[in-house]
């Protein structure tokens, strides 16, 4: 397939199934280069989480009922607070590769924005930052992760409360449950989960999970791997 010269130094081919290899000289150039292609092949869902983490899907794509908890849900987690904490931590090298990531997504914003949000909800502040990067890392490491242990812990304690016996509860949970008090277990009052039934991912919010592998040849690397 045809090759694209982003720009100076940087060239993007689409090999077999459409995946993107990108050449480059330095590492700069580089996260420019992965940057670019997310905002090509991944703008709407980075623009959607963007949204959603911030708490503004009702200003921005559905003034709805359901909408509405999920912003709630999203500015009680309150991921877009402190966030320039999180990038001071970055040495000077880190902060330059994160700034050319960003720098990569915007030129492909300039080039192809994401129809979607365009024509369907008329949305127009299209712009990545380092702050977004921050934003989007805390709200998938505590969607993946404590998500899911707490909804485990959940279920364990609700099944638990229902009378499941140990013998059917080490059979799903072999070799971690050890002993645990029962009695105490059954006395314990739910709350809200942590992301609540009100949340309703049917209004079209994408999971975080997703299958992306990206790999840099070794012997293209000065630096290695």
């Amino acid at each position: 397939m045809k090759k694209l010269q982003v720009k100076e130094g940087i060239s993007i081919e689409r090999i077999n199934g459409g995946i993107p290899l990108i050449k480059t000289k330095n590492p700069l150039d580089q996260y420019f280069g992965l940057g670019y292609c997310h905002g090509i092949d991944r703008g709407m869902q980075l623009m959607f989480m963007k949204i959603i983490g911030t708490g503004t899907a009702s200003e921005h794509l559905a003034g709805t009922d359901e909408m509405l908890e999920v912003d709630k849900f999203f500015r009680r987690m309150n991921w877009a607070n402190n966030i320039q904490q999180e990038i001071d931590k970055l040495d000077k090298r880190e902060n330059e590769l994160l700034q050319s990531y960003c720098e990569g997504v915007n030129a492909a914003f300039k080039k192809q924005r994401p129809w979607e949000l365009i024509y369907l909800v008329g949305f127009k502040d299209f712009h990545w930052s380092k702050e977004d990067c921050i934003l989007i890392f805390r709200m998938s490491g505590f969607l993946t992760f404590a998500q899911s242990q707490g909804e485990i812990e959940r279920l364990f304690v609700q099944m638990v409360q229902k009378g499941v016996n140990k013998e059917m509860l080490n059979e799903l949970f072999p070799t971690i449950l050890g002993d645990y008090d029962e009695s105490l277990l059954k006395k314990i009052k739910l709350g809200e989960k942590i992301v609540p039934d009100a949340v309703k991912w049917e209004v079209g919010i994408a999971p975080l999970m997703a299958s992306n592998n990206w790999a840099i040849l070794n012997a293209s690397s000065k630096e290695g791997l």
